[in-house]
């Protein structure tokens, strides 16, 4: 995943400010915890097992993303976000709209079997 910038939170997992980020977010999850947001640019997450691959792309050039996994589980989340939680105090990826004015975003999710990593 190409982070662009790490959401940075307090001990209320509220985010609180945005930290550059100079890598690719290419964890292996399930070993430990995640619970982190992420701008990512270019918008576009790939997942793979030995199984399958999954690709999930956005319409925005500027997405999020929050990826949770809990410790030593079978499941985790990627969760596509237009801002980090808590946007409209902090101001982080909050989208001002006028009246009448729309914004289209659209996130495509593949997922492809028999991928080999």
């Amino acid at each position: 995943m190409p982070r662009d910038q790490n959401v940075i939170t307090n001990q209320e997992l509220i985010p609180v400010h945005m930290e550059t980020a100079d890598e690719h977010f290419s964890e292996i999850i399930g070993e430990v915890s995640y619970d982190h947001c992420f701008k990512i640019r270019p918008a576009r997450v790939v997942f793979g097992t030995p199984e399958h691959k999954l690709t999930a792309t956005s319409s925005s050039p500027h997405s999020f993303v929050r990826l949770y996994a809990p410790e030593h589980k079978n499941y985790f989340a990627i969760e596509p976000m237009t801002s980090p939680g808590n946007s409209f105090n902090n101001k982080i990826g909050l989208l001002k709209l006028s009246p009448k004015e729309t914004v289209h975003l659209n996130w495509n999710v593949q997922i492809n079997q028999s991928f080999k990593t």
